[in-house]
């Protein structure tokens, strides 16, 4: 109920009635810890939190590990999400022959004005299954540069995190909103400070600098964290076990 309009005024307001009138008598599930500040903000007493998961995906390589002069960006173009800014922001501040590829839908026209005026940007639309999983174990990293505005809708929790670490990808995302859950800095990826260009320059050109050996530990390890942790059955036993103590 933070969007703009009548139509979240609405929803706010039939939460907070829920809330009011189911009391403690009801428990709600978050996919994350902000998401689970919102329900208790709109009144509800009982909140747990259960972080989504992912299915697991094999094992990398080291034959899959190549030599990437691209990040990626996956997901719909809209302006909270950050790929506008990080274009204007943070791409003059790396080499020339790094570039980046989005793939994805478009949701604001603002941004994608923003990403074809650059000829280091590349659109390719939406992009799915091994396509997908090949162009993210390719790039230096996924990126999920999220900005907050306010008054604006946030990130609940931020799938293709997970989804960027399941599948060996390097992951680089903003520490904000439900993005924090779903990211073990420096395990199955790294949070950056939101609007910091020049941090998000020196991680990139952190990641970009190391080995074929380091590139292929780290993103073992946090395929080994992502499938540990984010995994459905985790999902599906703390939901029984909040069901249980219900």
């Amino acid at each position: 109920g933070i969007r703009p309009g009548l139509a979240p005024k609405v929803y706010n307001f039939y939460l907070k009635s829920g809330a009011v009138l189911l009391g403690r008598r009801t428990t709600v599930i978050a996919n994350s810890t902000p998401t689970g500040g919102f329900c208790t903000a709109a009144g509800f007493r009982n909140v747990e939190v259960v972080p989504l998961g992912t299915f697991a995906k094999p094992t990398v390589s080291s034959a899959q590990v190549a030599t990437p002069k691209y990040v990626l960006y996956v997901g719909r173009l809209a302006v909270r999400k950050g790929l506008g800014w990080f274009v204007r922001e943070v791409l003059p501040l790396l080499p020339n022959d790094i570039t980046v590829k989005v793939a994805g839908s478009t949701w604001d026209s603002s941004e994608l004005q923003a990403i074809e005026s650059n000829p280091r940007v590349s659109f390719l639309g939406p992009v799915y299954g091994d396509e997908l999983a090949n162009l993210r174990l390719g790039a230096i990293a996924v990126i999920m540069p999220n900005i907050t505005l306010a008054g604006r809708d946030f990130e609940g929790f931020g799938l293709t995190a997970i989804e960027a670490s399941a599948v060996g990808a390097v992951l680089i995302a903003s520490a904000v909103d439900g993005i924090v859950d779903a990211v073990r800095d420096g395990e199955t990826g790294f949070l950056i400070a939101e609007g910091n260009p020049q941090k998000w320059a020196d991680k990139i050109a952190e990641v970009n600098s190391w080995s074929p050996a380091e590139r292929l530990a780290f993103v073992q390890k946090a395929q080994q964290v992502t499938r540990d942790y984010y995994s459905w059955s985790r999902v599906a036993e703390d939901c029984v076990r909040i069901y249980q103590q219900v």
